[in-house]
């Protein structure tokens, strides 16, 4: 599930698709688009979706993300 919000009045963010980009790029494009032209309640439902947090929290992060990189370089090279 992506990860939609404000981080201000006038500042939106959608991302974090991870592999479901099509459909829900659509759909979040179009609540954005929707929020920036006055109706935001649409939006405001999809934003208030917790994100989930990544596995191993912050010191684990780095080592992990570094893994599945390397992981996928080779999965693709093959």
């Amino acid at each position: 599930m992506p990860h939609v919000g404000r981080l201000g009045e006038r500042v939106l963010f959608a991302h974090g698709y991870s592999g479901q980009g099509v459909a829900l790029a659509n759909l979040a494009g179009k609540l954005i688009a929707e929020a920036i032209a006055g109706s935001p309640q649409q939006f405001d439902v999809l934003a208030r979706v917790p994100a989930k947090h990544f596995p191993g929290r912050a010191w684990l992060r780095r080592p992990l993300v570094s893994a599945a990189l390397i992981w996928y370089k080779l999965v693709d090279h093959f």
